[in-house]
């Protein structure tokens, strides 16, 4: 169901179903133990959930099962008692005659029958509406890289006539122990896929045995799997609980100078990666250039030569392991994604970056010694919490 794997990437679901998590996603056709009674199981959730997205067509809208959990909800809606505020009616399925169940008839009803795009966002839309501040931060991202054709026609024409930008790039590889053309445009090609979305920059080749070759990995997968540790961090933090993020991808609106999505880019913090191969696609480079502003965005310029790197990961743990503290660090900097830790400073450009983003967050505050701490645990004397001690630098 396409409608449960948008909400997910909201941040409901796998990745924030512990105790601690700000919202859970219950979801009938998969959260639905084996063997409990349905009705009764729907309706301890619906006394349990602050929204409810009732999904239904014209086949299914007055079944008697809809019709009662319609009920149910607006009855809990009726009784400010209850912990449901919200209903958000939708179609899923063909409805010609636009029924809907009747306890709900007076209410609009989202589309998402056909499943587009469009009509999925919308239903997101209006659940970060109903939560309002405690809902994800949608965070618009982009992602600018070339698809498998374009590639075929991008070095096709860079093997006939050289320009002075990819002459550039083949340099830069070649200053990387890389090898010339056309071994190097063989590699580059195992970066891209069908779609943009398949764009996979440390991805090798099987004939190039300097690369070794891991499972595919995209780098939207990649970003989606930091985004979930990360949601962890913001939603079960002690002292300073968020809501999780949400990545909206917004390449396509961008491309296809869609207003709504130029807007939404104009008034966020957002996302722009950028595959520095694809910039020299001429209809790619015009998009970027035409971008509303670039200000508030976090650019990620990927090298062309991350595939040849990516082989270095492996061998930078090796190196740190020996360093019994280095390497709990390294092994451990997921699960500390406010702490300001490089591992890769390969260049003065990156040191550089590393140390603007450090010195720039710097709050002068001074964190009590551990010793303190244990003493003041151990002599049961503490008049205020950990945490408040902590947090203010108090007790050093």
């Amino acid at each position: 169901m396409r409608l449960r794997d948008r909400l997910r990437d909201l941040g409901f679901g796998p990745g924030l179903t512990g105790p601690d998590s700000s919202w859970k996603l219950w979801e009938y056709s998969e959260d639905m133990p084996g063997g409990d009674e349905i009705r009764k199981k729907v309706l301890d959730v619906v006394n349990r959930v602050e929204l409810a997205i009732l999904c239904f067509s014209d086949e299914t809208a007055n079944t008697g099962w809809m019709s009662d959990e319609a009920a149910w909800c607006v009855q809990k809606i009726v009784d400010t008692t209850q912990e449901l505020k919200h209903i958000i009616p939708v179609w899923v399925g063909p409805h010609p005659r636009d029924l809907r169940p009747h306890s709900i008839e007076d209410r609009n009803v989202l589309d998402a029958a056909e499943g587009t795009e469009e009509q999925l966002q919308r239903v997101v839309d209006n659940v970060i509406e109903k939560l309002a501040a405690e809902a994800p931060v949608a965070v618009p991202a982009a992602l600018f890289a070339i698809t498998q054709n374009q590639c075929d026609d991008l070095f096709a024409g860079w093997t006939k006539t050289p320009d002075e930008a990819s002459q550039a790039l083949q340099n830069l590889c070649l200053a990387m122990g890389m090898k010339d053309p056309p071994p190097l445009y063989d590699l580059f090609k195992a970066r891209y896929g069908k779609k943009v979305e398949d764009f996979a920059p440390f991805n090798g080749t099987p004939g190039d045995a300097a690369v070794p070759v891991p499972p595919r990995q995209t780098l939207i997968d990649l970003i989606d799997e930091v985004v979930r540790t990360v949601n962890v961090a913001r939603t079960t933090s002690a002292q300073n609980r968020q809501p999780p993020i949400y990545i909206r991808w917004v390449h396509d609106g961008l491309t296809g100078n869609v207003t709504a999505i130029r807007d939404l880019w104009d008034t966020r913090e957002s996302l722009l990666i950028i595959d520095s191969i694809s910039m020299l696609e001429p209809q790619i480079r015009e998009v970027v250039r035409d971008l509303p502003r670039m200000d508030r965005s976090s650019v990620l310029w990927l090298p062309p030569y991350t595939q040849h790197t990516a082989k270095v990961t492996e061998a930078i743990e090796l190196s740190i392991k020996p360093v019994k503290r280095l390497g709990d660090e390294l092994r451990k900097i997921e699960q500390q994604p406010h702490r300001s830790i490089a591992f890769d400073a390969s260049n003065p450009v990156a040191v550089r970056l590393w140390l603007l983003r450090t010195l720039a967050v710097v709050n002068g505050g001074i964190a009590p010694m551990d010793s303190n701490i244990d003493g003041i645990r151990a002599a049961g004397k503490a008049r205020i919490s950990l945490s408040t001690l902590r947090s203010t630098g108090l007790g050093g």
